[in-house]
């Protein structure tokens, strides 16, 4: 399964032909978004079309939703944990999102957000970088 991050749903929701190939896979696997990304695709419904809002809604009712819950902010934790001893810092959202992906045992994130690479660092996750 491949979680898709926010940052991939707005490439997506602007048929970027970035994602196409990842959209293959992600077919083949199966795919998966985060309650955290309904949040941040969400937070600025009032400035969507409704075309944007239609497509989303479609989107995250489309996939398994994995939620922020105890065990994935625990992981998540430990990856800021991790990322401190080696110097790291992140967007503190993108540490949620992959505390989650660990947590519900998805090992593959599509995204274009560069600091899942260091994520990647201190715990076993596949990046998609599109």
């Amino acid at each position: 399964m491949i979680l898709m991050d926010t940052s991939f749903l707005i490439l997506l929701a602007r048929g970027s032909p970035r994602v196409v190939g990842v959209l293959d896979r992600i077919n083949r696997e199966g795919g998966a978004l985060t309650s955290i990304s309904y949040f941040e695709v969400f937070r600025s419904r009032r400035k969507m079309s409704k075309k944007e809002a239609m497509f989303f809604t479609q989107l995250f009712t489309s996939y398994p939703l994995l939620s922020l819950d105890a065990r994935s902010a625990e992981e998540a934790a430990g990856i800021w944990e991790g990322l401190e001893k080696i110097g790291r810092v992140v967007n503190v959202i993108d540490v949620l999102i992959a505390g989650s992906m660990v947590a519900h045992g998805v090992e593959t994130v599509a995204t274009s957000d560069r600091d899942f690479l260091e994520i990647a660092k201190v715990v076993d996750i596949e990046v998609l970088l599109v």
